[in-house]
């Protein structure tokens, strides 16, 4: 795997646009994307948080590709983030279309009802096949906006985790319970959800599409629902028998955010399990990449991620890369004076000596678009490449315009 790929797993990179827009969110997208960026690179998960600021219905959005892929490109634009990122109710296609019973809210995405699990006993196991992914469930839309996606230079597919599927036609207590109690069966569920859903998924896609990098979604083997020992021995081989079975076909299936440290009490926090986790990930994906995700890393202390990340970098030839999560929380809460502190601590603590992302993690719906414009603001400036410290009384935050307004005059700039 080249440098350039490592970047490409949480990123999606970029590919060479394969169709050109004369005016609108997309031609602006591609306007301003192929700019050389002298900063680190801020990405955002922002499915919810985009149907809210574009104003587009639920039953539009999680449904139709083109107004989702519109309206993601215009709020990624608005923002200035430097990376397309794609993503919708990932969790929820495969199961959906195996017949996972979901909840359908106005105003929200497709959620499972894990009131009510796919798979009660295990031999409602044996009722299951191979979807049809040009047909069953929102497949076609699905696989709609990953072509529309390659349009716009975002050559990345995404698909559910192994584990985090099997909770959702399983449930996380019976799910754990067999872990324990009957681990054939929890053998043969992952076999089958593996080999006989995941990989052909990944496959379907990139004979779609070409798509040659596609990434997992894992948020149900984060620790604490998992220990790391349970997540080494239930989880991580999976991940690599899904990694192996894509590789055979020429497509880097990786699924990220395995063991992502997520202890919501910091008076808790153990360096020891935090490092664990962090290199039960970088095993997930075969790759040099530190992920922060969802964690209270406002709270944790940072010098544990900074002593893994240098003992990973002494390992290998390979540039390490730290992907930092901004939590969701204070991203929607701020105030903004912690939003631009919390970014600063970040990059000034790792892109010194790594290559360094910060990731807007699942922006709640409701956050307002000023913390974001802080939160990218301040990436751009205290993030300026080559590094070098810059005091944060130095910063200014510049007011921006209602998203209203900055479509009302996208052609023009």
């Amino acid at each position: 795997m080249s440098d350039k790929d490592t970047v490409n797993i949480i990123t999606g990179g970029k590919s060479k646009a394969t169709a050109k827009f004369e005016s609108g969110p997309r031609a602006y997208w591609l306007r301003h994307s192929s700019d050389e960026k002298k900063w680190v690179a801020v990405a955002a998960q922002t499915h919810d948080h985009t149907m809210r600021v574009a104003g587009v219905p639920a039953k539009t959005f999680y449904y139709e590709a083109t107004p989702f892929v519109d309206a993601q490109v215009a709020v990624h634009s608005y923002y200035g983030l430097d990376d397309l990122t794609l993503i919708n109710d990932v969790y929820n296609f495969e199961a959906e279309a195996l017949g996972q019973k979901m909840i359908y809210g106005k105003d929200a995405m497709p959620t499972i009802d894990f009131r009510d699990p796919l798979i009660k006993k295990p031999a409602d196991l044996l009722q299951l096949k191979t979807p049809d992914f040009k047909k069953d469930g929102r497949f076609p839309y699905q696989m709609e906006v990953f072509r529309q996606s390659i349009e716009i230079g975002c050559n990345k597919a995404s698909f559910c985790g192994p584990f985090s599927l099997a909770v959702g036609i399983r449930s996380y207590p019976l799910l754990v319970r067999d872990m324990r109690k009957d681990p054939s069966f929890y053998n043969d569920l992952m076999t089958f959800l593996v080999d006989e859903v995941l990989f052909p998924y990944v496959k379907a896609i990139h004979d779609e599409t070409g798509i040659a990098i596609m990434s997992g979604a894992d948020a149900w083997a984060a620790f604490p629902n998992l220990s790391t020992e349970l997540i080494e021995e239930y989880v991580l081989p999976w991940n690599l028998r899904l990694l192996q079975k894509g590789a055979e076909i020429g497509v880097y299936a990786a699924t990220a955010g395995t063991a992502d440290y997520f202890e919501e009490r910091p008076e808790k926090f153990d360096a020891d399990i935090l490092k664990k986790c962090l290199e039960l990930g970088v095993r997930s994906q075969c790759a040099p990449v530190v992920f922060m995700g969802m964690g209270r890393w406002q709270d944790y202390p940072l010098e544990p991620v900074l002593e893994f990340a240098r003992e990973l970098k002494e390992k290998q030839d390979k540039p390490v890369m730290v992907m930092a999560g901004i939590n969701a929380r204070v991203l929607r809460d701020g105030p903004v004076s912690e939003i631009i502190r919390y970014v600063k601590r970040m990059i000034d603590t790792f892109a010194p000596e790594f290559n360094l992302n910060i990731f807007l993690a699942s922006i709640p719906a409701d956050t307002p678009p000023a913390h974001v414009h802080a939160a990218v603001q301040a990436t751009h400036y205290f993030g300026q490449l080559p590094y070098q410290f810059r005091d944060e009384a130095s910063f200014k935050l510049q007011e921006r315009e209602s998203f209203a307004e900055f479509m009302s005059k996208i052609d023009s700039l």
